[in-house]
């Protein structure tokens, strides 16, 4: 159902340096290599919510481009209140005529 992975990473994030950050990366990796999920959504929510921990921010999404909608939908939205207020209104899917930044960097298909 889902065809094309969106390159919808966000831009600006600095990635930390030093021992400490390396050591916070790996863990993370680790984290997202020991995921057994039955599911790609199920999956995508681990890796989301373990990405937003790691980078300390208020929400991650992962989307994947739908065909059948043609719009992109956020199979992993971080469990955050802010993740949890998009899935609310509406904003896990976004059709790809709105044409807003995440659709943008999908056609384009780089990042942000």
């Amino acid at each position: 159902m889902y065809d094309d992975v969106a390159a919808a990473a966000g831009s600006g994030v600095n990635v930390p340096e030093g021992e400490g950050g390396e050591r916070r990366l790996l863990a993370t990796l680790q984290r997202l290599l020991a995921i057994e999920a039955t599911s790609a959504t199920d999956a995508l929510a681990q890796v989301v919510d373990h990405i937003a921990a790691a980078l300390g921010v208020e929400k991650v999404d992962a989307f994947l481009y739908d065909p059948a909608r043609d719009a992109l939908v956020a199979l992993g939205v971080s469990d955050t209140p802010l993740g949890q207020r998009e899935r609310a209104i509406g904003l896990d899917v976004l059709p790809l005529e709105g044409g807003d930044r995440t659709v943008e960097t999908f056609r384009r298909g780089g990042s942000t």
